[in-house]
């Protein structure tokens, strides 16, 4: 019952996967005024010392000014870009024939298999004394593994 016709399984494993990834906006800050802020400003980067995750560094932060009363910053909303968020799913099949009329399929399902993270958007309130810092918040689900088997008949 070889070969591949009407009714036979393909036996090649089958392997799916799907490459995410998004930048996220830095929302808020548009009430501020930014004296040579680039829109590539802010990075994340972790303070040793602190022991936090913050976008903005102490340089980066002392640029930014509240504007006088009445009126609105130099900094447009979504002026920001956060760091790029890259996640990796993937999915491996395999079908073996039992009987002419029964299979075995196996199969392993993984999700974010680089374990990368992503940190939700920093604080974006300028009279906060924790302005620019992430929380040390993550909004990446951690690595998951599946194992299943399936007997069809």
């Amino acid at each position: 019952m070889g070969g591949i016709g009407a009714g036979a399984l393909d036996e090649r494993p089958r392997v799916h996967g799907l490459l995410r990834i998004e930048y996220a906006e830095h929302r808020g800050a548009d009430a501020a005024s930014c004296s040579g802020c680039a829109r590539d400003l802010g990075n994340t980067y972790f303070d040793a010392p602190s022991g936090l995750v913050w976008f903005f560094n102490e340089a980066d932060r002392a640029k930014f000014s509240i504007p006088a009363s009445g009126s609105l910053g130099n900094t447009p909303r979504n002026f920001f870009r956060t760091s790029p968020y890259f996640d990796i799913d993937i999915a491996l099949l395999k079908r073996i024939r039992i009987k002419e009329h029964s299979n075995l399929e196996i199969r392993a399902d993984a999700t974010n298999v680089t374990n990368s993270v992503s940190f939700d958007n920093p604080t974006a309130v300028l009279t906060s004394t924790i302005f620019g810092r992430i929380r040390n918040s993550v909004t990446s689900a951690s690595r998951k593994i599946q194992l299943g088997a399936k007997i069809d008949f």
